[in-house]
């Protein structure tokens, strides 16, 4: 088993762990202030460094560098085990970057997703949001096409075709669902109303679908955050607010937990 540096929280790797997996000759002091000149690192971008108490001398420096500054450390040190280091830090950016490996705050921010959108009216701000940032991106874009309406229809033609939520795909699902399930299949029904019966959850899925594509991340990162999303509201059963059913109750979430999210 290859036992490579771990990152923290914060997705920082110590220092210590680096030099002792890349098996450089050169004492760690040295070795560490070659490292950081070659490749031109910064203090408080690339890493950052924390004073250890001190045991009856000088205190001592500790050092945690960052994943691409890591990934330059590995290049100075030149050695067998730098290189492996390296390769695997690449396949982890790789993970990282397609959502397939998440650190604890990512984590976090999911749940707090999936709680989120348990409620229409921060569902109905995600489409909202992500409507707006299309529109803007069409008109950067090609400045001379600024209908906004017409941009707003083609909009949800592309959501409903991506989110399989158009009004014909729709019933056809309904159909399946209906056959299956021996029940009446209904003569009219709103998107809510047939999202709701084919599948309790995918509700929240399309809404953290809508506030990821409004931020522009890659489709491969959507696509595994919103399957991750439904499979955790699945898990944890949240009560679905669907619309007209707020009151003077209705609970509100703390807006650090929504800026937290990126929906405001």
């Amino acid at each position: 088993m290859n036992n490579f540096p771990q990152q923290d929280n914060n997705g920082f790797f110590n220092a210590k762990d680096i030099y002792a997996f890349v098996e450089v000759k050169t004492p760690f002091n040295d070795w560490i202030r070659r490292c950081i000149e070659y490749a031109d690192l910064s203090e408080d971008k690339d890493f950052y460094t924390n004073l250890r108490e001190s045991i009856g001398g000088r205190r001592g420096t500790d050092y945690f560098f960052n994943s691409d500054a890591t990934k330059e450390i590995c290049i100075v040190s030149a050695t067998n085990k730098a290189k492996e280091l390296r390769r695997w830090l690449i396949n982890l950016s790789n993970n990282r970057e397609s959502g397939l490996l998440l650190n604890r705050q990512e984590f976090m921010n999911i749940f707090r997703m999936v709680k989120i959108f348990s409620i229409y009216e921060y569902r109905a701000m995600a489409l909202e949001k992500n409507s707006s940032n299309y529109i803007k991106n069409a008109i950067l874009i090609n400045p001379k096409f600024y209908n906004k309406d017409v941009l707003y229809s083609k909009f949800h033609i592309w959501r409903n075709e991506v989110l399989q939520t158009g009004k014909e795909v729709l019933k056809e699902r309904l159909k399946e669902y209906c056959l299956i399930e021996r029940k009446r299949i209904p003569a009219k029904f709103s998107q809510d109303e047939a999202l709701t019966l084919l599948g309790e959850y995918e509700q929240i899925r399309n809404a953290v679908w809508d506030l990821l594509s409004s931020q522009n991340k890659s489709e491969e990162l959507i696509k595994n955050i919103c399957d991750l999303s439904q499979d955790i509201a699945r898990e944890i059963k949240p009560f679905l607010e669907r619309l007209n059913q707020s009151n003077l109750f209705f609970k509100k979430i703390e807006e650090k937990e929504i800026k937290s999210i990126g929906l405001i």
